[in-house]
């Protein structure tokens, strides 16, 4: 009879769960890899083809939300996260159901006009508001950076985000 409990026990797959990381030193593929897990899926590889992970995060009340697209299918993520000293954590909560990704192909050529920043993270300083996490896989890389407040900004890699963000925002 144990040995029926622990063969059901390790057959259930297990939920994820809450996933945190620390922002002193604030490292975007360590982040981009716990919004990952956060919803259930695996850190991005570059050998899967195209994939853009879009994650944001409003610093004010914590909520964040992130898009996922693979291949030709989009789904959204929407969430919470709490800051604790120097650790933000982020509520575990499923993606959505998959719908159609609209202008597909201009979203590869913005994500390929990112490629120069990755590892980078861009802020024109202002304080407060949110910033933006971009996870992709394109032409056999990946690219993983963040932007602090892109619509605030005028250099070309957060008005690529600004424009990327619009296209996302689209039904």
């Amino acid at each position: 009879m144990r040995c029926l409990l622990v063969l059901l026990l390790t057959l259930i797959p297990l939920a994820h769960a809450d996933e945190t990381f620390s922002t002193s030193p604030l490292d975007a593929e360590v982040a981009a890899n716990a919004y990952a897990r956060a919803t259930g899926l695996s850190p991005i590889e570059a050998a899967g083809g195209f994939e853009l992970r879009v994650w944001t995060q409003d610093y004010m009340t914590g909520a964040v939300a992130g898009t996922v697209i693979f291949h030709d299918t989009q789904k959204s993520f929407e969430s919470s996260s709490s800051y604790n000293d120097g650790n933000i954590t982020i509520k575990a909560a499923r993606l959505s159901k998959p719908r159609p990704v609209t202008k597909l192909a201009e979203l590869k050529e913005l994500v390929a006009k990112l490629e120069p920043y990755d590892k980078a993270f861009i802020s024109c300083g202002v304080m407060d508001g949110g910033s933006v996490l971009i996870d992709a896989a394109i032409n056999g890389h990946t690219i993983t950076f963040e932007v602090a407040n892109p619509q605030f900004c005028k250099d070309k890699a957060s008005q690529t985000i600004v424009n990327i963000l619009d296209i996302l925002a689209r039904p």
